[in-house]
């Protein structure tokens, strides 16, 4: 990968994470004035504990490693090298 490419990524994640600080507030205002904010937070885990029930068959249904004296070997080789 050309180092270019590199600072491209690292610049749009950079871009990302503030903008998504900038909607959080935009949209955190009007919302605590409509709810309390308990009301919010409990809304804020229960959306994150979907999120997170959603990603359960990604982690659990991924292969199977190669077998472990096939990876050892690999190992070995590399230390070697």
């Amino acid at each position: 990968m050309r180092p270019e490419a590199h600072g491209r990524a690292f610049s749009l994640f950079g871009a990302s994470v503030q903008a998504a600080g900038i909607l959080g507030f935009l949209v955190a205002g009007p919302l605590t004035e409509a709810f309390e904010p308990r009301v919010l937070v409990a809304g804020a885990g229960a959306a994150g504990l979907l999120a997170a029930l959603a990603c359960v068959p990604l982690v659990r249904f991924q292969p199977r490693p190669a077998s472990p004296t096939s990876m050892r070997d690999e190992i070995e080789d590399n230390v070697a090298a």
